[in-house]
């Protein structure tokens, strides 16, 4: 009698293959977990597996790397997602439904973003605050280059307008629209004519030029055509003054204040700037003698654009030296500040030897 050994083993040997980690997962037992009963919420096949055990099984099944694995199962799951359609996208996504402003939404949220910005510009002690930069210096730190225009780039700020909320969007579709629709309104239908006058003297305006130009078409009488289409194209916005040294563009004052000057008159077609120049024959302005003859587009272009570099120089020049001034002066004080700091220290160094 030798003792019978009741343990059950298989008739034939199986490979360690055969056994994976699904079986754990596909006959698990029923238990009672704090989330309820687990065997009333299994549907067959239908199980929620870690990521981490669903690559173990496909690298077992596969016999691929880690990586692999992991690849296979994204693709599964990439595919598990479109086959089940936007049911599951929405779990992990959230979609803000809203309706555009009207305006009168816009214009309270406008008035209230004004309120709170008066009431901030009202309760700032501009004193007081240039008081603790200049007193503190080293609170506030190197300045902020990222916010300052950038002149070796065209004059262009690094950073653009870009509306912060839907009250400036609305306020940006408004400025935009309107400046289209004026456009659209000014934009001539056939290719506008072009004069330019030199020798203007000091203290004429831009309403002065327009009015120089249109007298002789409003002596014409209102009925004439060359009081329909003699005049100045849009009035003063139709002069484009230019100082001698370009330190103006587009604008009358700085212009008028110079010895004398030139502009670009625009017309609405070329034969009203052709009637025009032959108005202004042996006419003065000011008992001055000015030369009136026709230009171009691409002529009017690279005057402008010569001026408008000439100005953005000068700014930008204007600009660093007032950098340079403000460098300076920060220098300075933290200079004093130090020179008091160490005069502190060293009265604080006697007073303690006349103790000792």
């Amino acid at each position: 009698g030798g003792q019978v050994d009741d343990t059950w083993r298989p008739q034939q040997q199986l490979s360690e293959e055969t056994f994976n980690v699904s079986v754990s997962v596909r006959f698990r037992p029923a238990v009672a977990t704090a989330g309820g009963n687990d065997a009333a919420t299994a549907e067959g096949d239908a199980v929620v597996m870690p990521l981490h055990q669903r690559v173990a099984m496909v690298r077992a099944k596969h016999g691929c790397s880690q990586a692999k694995a992991m690849r296979i199962v994204m693709k599964q799951e990439a595919a598990a997602k479109k086959k089940a359609g936007a049911e599951l996208e929405l779990e992990e996504c959230t979609i803000a439904v809203g309706k555009a402003m009207s305006q009168s939404q816009i214009d309270l949220m406008e008035a209230r973003q004004r309120q709170a910005a008066e009431a901030h510009v009202a309760a700032e002690d501009h004193e007081d605050m240039e008081r603790t930069r200049r007193l503190k210096p080293h609170i506030y730190g190197a300045r902020d280059k990222s916010r300052e225009p950038n002149f070796a780039n065209g004059y262009a700020t690094n950073t653009l307008a870009v509306p912060s909320n839907r009250v400036e969007a609305a306020i940006f579709d408004q400025v935009a629209q309107a400046e289209a629709e004026a456009a659209a309104a000014h934009t001539p239908t056939e290719p506008r004519g072009l004069v330019m006058i030199r020798n203007i003297p000091a203290g004429v305006t831009s309403a002065d030029l327009v009015a120089f130009f249109n007298e002789p078409a409003a002596a014409a009488g209102p009925a004439s055509a060359r009081a329909q289409s003699g005049c100045v194209l849009g009035g003063e916005r139709g002069v484009h003054p230019i100082a001698p040294d370009g330190a103006s563009h587009g604008g009358s004052t700085s212009a008028a204040t110079a010895s004398s000057y030139e502009a670009f008159v625009e017309f609405g077609s070329s034969d009203a700037a052709d009637g025009a120049m032959a108005f202004l024959d042996g006419r003065r302005l000011l008992n001055n003698h000015v030369e009136v003859f026709r230009a171009t587009e691409e002529h009017m272009v690279a005057v402008l654009m010569e001026a408008r570099t000439k100005e953005r120089t000068a700014a930008a020049r204007r600009a660093e030296e007032a950098r340079a001034a403000a460098e300076v002066r920060r220098l300075e004080t933290i200079a004093a500040a130090r020179a008091a700091r160490a005069a502190e220290k060293e009265r604080h160094r006697l007073d303690a030897e006349r103790l000792r």
